[in-house]
């Protein structure tokens, strides 16, 4: 059974602070996870591209998470999104292997998730790096897949 999760209203901040913002949400843990992914899917459905990071630290600082869209980049020093990041990345993988049969690589790839979009139905290009040296994920918006009809 799939569940449905309704989208936050956030509509007068950037794309970036949205994504950020959805990091903070308090969720029991066993729902936390696949809201988190769907949610961000949606916002990446809706903006075009979305990309998010764990930058590493320099100097015996804590490291940083970092969200940006087309336009805008921020980061923030809280915990929260760096303890469920790199769990998040292999979520996504795992969800593309029950939506779309791709193999599961959990310590990186490229996948795809179809879903509807402002507009209509979009396709989500996913790349990301789940290691311990790279933590990041860029979803972007591309053309939906073509339904071939045939000919009768």
């Amino acid at each position: 059974m799939r569940r449905q999760f309704r989208r936050p209203k956030m509509t007068s901040m950037t794309f970036a602070e949205r994504a950020l913002e959805l990091f903070q949400r308090r969720l029991p843990p066993v729902e936390r996870l696949d809201w988190l992914a769907n949610q961000l899917l949606a916002l990446a459905a809706e903006c075009g591209s979305l990309s998010l990071r764990i930058l590493p630290s320099f100097r015996g600082e804590d490291p940083t998470f970092e969200c940006s869209d087309s336009d805008h980049a921020l980061t923030s020093k809280d915990r929260g999104p760096l303890r469920v990041f790199r769990t998040l990345l292999a979520r996504l993988a795992k969800m593309a292997e029950e939506e779309n049969g791709a193999d599961f690589e959990p310590y990186g790839g490229r996948l795809h998730f179809d879903r509807p979009g402002p507009g209509g139905p979009v396709r989500l290009d996913v790349e990301f790096k789940n290691t311990t040296v790279a933590q990041s994920v860029t979803l972007t918006k591309a053309a939906p897949p073509r339904v071939s009809v045939p000919a009768g």
